[in-house]
């Protein structure tokens, strides 16, 4: 009879799914990935594993309202207003976070949960991996643990487990989350699981089989064992560490293998370093010496025969720059002007790999202002490759003003003989101007100074300016020195006048027409040039007056005369004045009859 108790005590596996553990042992039971937001509710969509009459503990971010609903069996086994906290407990954490913390007692081996009203969805929408959400066994908050999936364990004829060396999971965890014992008469007798051998302890993340022996009783003694064979296995890949794109400079035209010694390293977190690797694609392999990007597939496996492969482009590139060869000083002259061309000319180019025709030699922009306004400076001009490497030559560029300044003008210039030679005269009639320099008629000057004065003749002087670049301009000028000046009367009559008689100039010109010399000149018409007399005629004293006759072909004669001013008249001063008198009607007579003849002839 004592066997059959043994037969009625069971041992299952729980259908539990459980996280891989911190040092704390907390095992946080929500799965993103199995909540959601439905029916304006954030709901687990599927049943949460637990133990029946066991004490949890739910605890969830403070939202400011809604409520917490617990299901077990279509029945809800806990509700809480979440803004009344009548139930739960709400507290800061550490890094203060406000947290509320509820506890509850299981009734059956599956629940469901619900969070309505507040803010949840919108919550829900910002934290989809459920941050602080949680569900563990106990009766308060341990600390907040993700959800952390982990392969569900196998067991097979007796009971294997298998579990990764990194959960490192203790057997006690290992019973409470995967071995539940059941009676027939008394149920639920899993706290009655004692551990008789254990070879797992001390080994948790040693890789290797291991076997437990657990034994279990129910309240009338009765025994059964159970052989639970724990496998701990290294199931995580191993590590390439490295790069996915490296340049190499195509004249090292490094190897595959020094490539992938020099930038990468092989290890596996169980095994330590690993030394092997296999290539798998290798399209750098030949193409060394070629400027472009190549794919090289690598990877290795770990002594659980786990692998990992990495991806990775070489990209052989020209890192050395290209070369300017010419001078590094350049002379122009303004009258051949700053040529880009004839300058890019004076120098030459080349590079290791990109072609001749592909390189294009440039000189930096407005260079030419630069050199305009200060007609010297330094300049730079740059050559890149097809790799992007780039080279600059700087050129100190000299700009010479070979252009002579204007001087131009009239070349020749008339000069009466009685005038003096007046420099700035003819100064005043020419075309100054220079390309550079700010020149003034003060700045020419004359070469010779060979010139006669009054003396009748051609003279050419030359004219010179000189800009501050030492450029010289010259203008040959003639100056024609001519007698301009009419002949002039060789004698000087004297007129007696008193003092209480003005003469006229009717009588002034009836008397100088009675002269010999004067009559067979035939004047027609006189001019004052020269008179002392008229403001003085009623002062004794001796005047010149300097007459100027014309007769009828504009042909001219000057004649001196000098007027003696008396005090008293005397006869000779009637006698002279009457035939002054005489003499004008005479000649007012004659120049009538003249003026008749010459119309009748002009008629005929």
């Amino acid at each position: 009879m004592k066997w059959l108790w043994f037969i009625g005590l069971l041992v299952f596996v729980s259908p539990i799914k459980p996280l891989a553990l911190k040092a704390t042992s907390t095992i946080n039971l929500i799965n993103p990935d199995t909540v959601d937001w439905q029916a304006g509710q954030l709901v687990s969509t599927e049943p949460i594993a637990v133990k029946v009459d066991t004490t949890y503990t739910f605890t969830l971010p403070e939202q400011g309202g809604g409520t917490l609903s617990i299901l077990q069996a279509g029945t809800t086994v806990f509700e809480e207003d979440i803004a009344g906290v009548d139930q739960c407990v709400e507290f800061k954490t550490p890094d203060n976070r406000l947290l509320l913390s509820c506890t509850f007692e299981t009734v059956h081996h599956e629940l469901t949960f619900a969070l309505s009203g507040g803010a949840w969805d919108q919550w829900h929408a910002h934290n989809p991996d459920l941050d602080h959400l949680q569900l563990e066994i106990g009766e308060t908050f341990t600390s907040y643990v993700p959800y952390q999936p982990v392969r569900l364990p196998v067991f097979q004829g007796s009971g294997t487990l298998t579990l990764s060396y990194r959960e490192a999971l203790s057997i006690d965890t290992i019973i409470t989350t995967y071995i539940s014992a059941y009676d027939e008469i008394d149920g639920e007798v899993g706290d009655n699981i004692t551990v008789l051998s254990d070879a797992y302890t001390g080994h948790e993340s040693t890789v290797g089989d291991y076997e437990v022996m657990l034994s279990v009783t129910d309240e009338s003694d009765n025994e059964a064992t159970f052989a639970l064979t724990i496998t701990v296995e290294d199931d995580e890949p191993p590590i390439i560490d490295g790069p996915s794109f490296i340049a190499v400079d195509v004249n090292d035209a490094l190897t595959l293998t020094e490539i992938i010694e020099k930038h990468f390293d092989f290890y596996d977190e169980y095994d330590g370093e690993i030394e092997a690797y296999d290539i798998i694609v290798d399209h750098y392999r030949g193409f060394e010496n070629a400027l472009g990007t190549n794919t090289v597939l690598i990877g290795i496996k770990d002594r659980a025969n786990n692998q990992t492969q990495h991806h990775f482009e070489i990209h052989v590139k020209d890192y050395e720059a290209p070369i300017i060869t010419g001078p590094d000083a350049v002379t122009f002259t303004m009258s051949e002007g700053l040529d880009e061309a004839r300058l890019l000319s004076k120098f030459s180019v080349h590079d290791n790999h990109t072609p001749q025709a592909a390189l294009t030699l440039k000189v930096e922009a407005n260079w030419q202002s630069l050199i305009e306004t200060d007609h010297a400076g330094t300049v730079e001009l740059s050559l890149s490759d097809a790799s992007g490497n780039t080279t600059t030559h700087p050129v100190y560029i000299t700009y010479l003003d070979d252009i002579a300044p204007v001087l131009d003008g009239p070349t020749v210039f008339e000069l009466s003989y009685q005038d003096a030679f007046s420099l700035s005269d003819i100064l005043a009639t020419l075309i100054i101007s220079d390309n550079v320099d700010d020149l003034t008629k003060a700045d020419v000057a004359l070469l010779d100074s060979t010139f006669e004065p009054g003396v009748i003749g051609a003279y050419q002087k030359t004219l010179q300016l000189i800009d501050n670049a030492g450029n010289v301009a010259t203008h040959t000028i003639t100056i024609n020195v001519i007698d301009d000046v009419p002949p002039v009367f060789n004698f000087h009559p004297r007129i007696q006048v008193c003092a209480s008689q003005k003469l006229s100039k009717s009588e002034l010109f009836a008397f100088v027409n009675t002269l010999d010399d004067v009559q067979k000149f035939g004047p027609k018409s006189m001019q004052l040039i020269k008179n002392e007399y008229t403001d003085h005629h009623t002062q004794a004293g001796h005047y010149e007056m300097v007459i100027k006759l014309s007769d009828d072909t504009g042909a001219t004669k000057t004649l001196s005369a000098w007027v003696d001013v008396n005090e008293q008249p005397s006869e000779a001063n009637h006698l002279l004045r009457g035939f002054l008198i005489l003499s004008a009607l005479i000649s007012v007579l004659m120049a009538g009859l003249l003026m008749k003849h010459r119309s009748v002839k002009k008629t005929l």
